[in-house]
């Protein structure tokens, strides 16, 4: 593990980002009562005017049902919510960007799809002509669905929201998907609209809903103090760049339940800008079957802690267990505990590192940098792997070592694969474990217990 040596100038500053680096008390997950969501009264109702059956004639492109839908939700009162439904033989709403208001709730009836645009100047921020377009830089779009300071909101019901990223945008011969793709090859940016985006907006709602095939992430809940998610499933193919499952940035008191996730990155990715500290979250009796798995970081600047993570299956995935930061954005990651978890199919079962992005191959690109992370209180609990390939646990240096705990960890086939391990304190037991994690600066105490962790059972996805 000789490469794993810190860089020069990172040592030199590693002592001034020592002074933040500290270890908080434990805490609890999401600090509210949770349970099941039941739908608001309705206020009104908004009958389907389209067909969908995979796709739209290409009269129908043009006549959108924004204004039906945003005056419906405009005119209802906080605590009731307006009804998409079907009528007459039609399933389908057409819509450009919709904003949520205070208190309102959007009910999708079963059956019903609310089908996004495909005209990339629908999603123009400015009215500029820059959504759907490659760029030197980050520029975003409006997303389909958003809700800025519209506190107990939410989007519920058996429907489905379609976002068709792989769909060619109107008037052009590429879809969002591709040029996703395109900006990846061209190391550019996407500019993309998001499914459902909230910002500064408290106990919002996601229940019961399908969202298929986004454009670019599916659901972000930005700065807000409550977000609960319960029977949602996210689908989009694995190759569909981008398209994150639920991303909490900023985020206090989070429970995501019971719900199915496959698509072409995260399936949910905790994350926390400088300033934006992210705690009390819960993702409990979840299942992923495709896309990069749960997520921590990379942005750590804020301080990520009281995570809770139980009773997850996660198969077919490229990555399963992922927590990452590095000295761009790097910060304290504190007090997560991932407990009954269940990796199959999966060739990174288990991605930690403080080093994410290749801060050590090329650390030119993050010269100057000092925001360290630093992972204490990690502890891996019943957490079984069969059938991957690589494993990493990476802490930046000695100083701000990573600390796990291993109370049941089982690694199927760990004696033949590839081990990334460096700056990392272990702690064994009391449950059982067969992985000793090998490299350089590595503190093993405690003892694995005896005996051997429950069989993992693997429920198909719900059609």
């Amino acid at each position: 593990m000789g490469g794993m040596s810190l860089p020069r100038y990172f040592k030199v500053t590693l002592i001034t980002a020592l002074a933040w680096a500290f270890h908080h008390p434990a805490m609890a997950q999401d600090t509210r009562t949770v349970t099941e969501p039941v739908l608001p009264v309705v206020c009104a109702q908004v009958e389907a005017t389209k067909t969908w059956s995979g796709s739209l004639p290409e009269a129908d492109e043009s006549k959108l049902d924004t204004a039906a839908i945003q005056k419906a939700i405009d005119g209802c009162a906080a605590g009731q919510a307006v009804e998409l439904k079907a009528a007459a033989g039609r399933n389908a709403l057409l819509a450009a960007p919709l904003q949520l208001r205070a208190g309102v709730t959007l009910i999708l009836d079963k059956g019903v799809t609310l089908v996004a645009s495909r005209n990339p100047r629908d999603y123009d921020l400015k009215g500029d002509g820059t959504c759907g377009i490659l760029s030197p830089k980050y520029i975003p779009c409006r997303p389909l669905i958003a809700a800025s300071k519209a506190d107990g909101s939410g989007i519920m019901g058996g429907g489905v929201i379609e976002g068709r990223g792989g769909e060619n945008m109107l008037g052009r011969n590429i879809s969002w998907w591709e040029l996703a793709h395109q900006a990846d090859v061209q190391h550019n940016h996407q500019t993309v609209p998001r499914l459902i985006e909230t910002s500064h907006t408290n106990n919002f709602t996601l229940y019961g809903i399908t969202l298929h095939n986004a454009p670019n992430f599916h659901v972000v809940f930005n700065d807000g103090d409550g977000f609960t998610v319960w029977g949602v499933k996210i689908d989009s193919p694995l190759t569909a760049r981008n398209t994150d499952g639920i991303d909490p940035g900023g985020a206090t008191n989070v429970t995501i339940s019971h719900s199915w996730f496959r698509c072409g990155d995260d399936d949910i990715a905790i994350k926390a800008a400088k300033d934006h500290g992210s705690s009390h979250i819960t993702i409990s009796h979840n299942h992923f079957l495709g896309g990069h798995g749960m997520t921590i970081g990379s942005e750590t600047q804020g301080g990520v802690s009281a995570i809770r993570v139980t009773d997850l299956t996660i198969e077919k995935n490229n990555y399963g267990l992922t927590l990452r930061s590095n000295p761009l954005h790097g910060g304290d990651v504190h007090d997560v505990v991932y407990d009954d978890v269940c990796i199959r199919d999966t060739r990174y079962p288990v991605w930690f590192s403080t080093v994410y992005t290749d801060t050590l191959a090329r650390p030119e690109m993050f010269a100057g940098a000092t925001n360290f992370a630093h992972f204490t209180g990690i502890v891996l609990r019943d957490v079984r792997s069969q059938g991957g390939t690589d494993l990493m646990m990476i802490g930046i240096a000695p100083q701000l070592r990573m600390e796990v705990q291993f109370d049941g960890v089982s690694i199927s086939g760990v004696a033949t694969m590839k081990q990334r391990v460096a700056h990392v304190a272990v702690t064994e037991g009391p449950g059982p474990s067969n992985w000793t994690p090998l490299g350089e600066d590595v503190q093993i105490t405690g003892q694995p217990g005896k005996g051997k962790l429950a069989a993992c059972t693997w429920p198909a996805w719900p059609e």
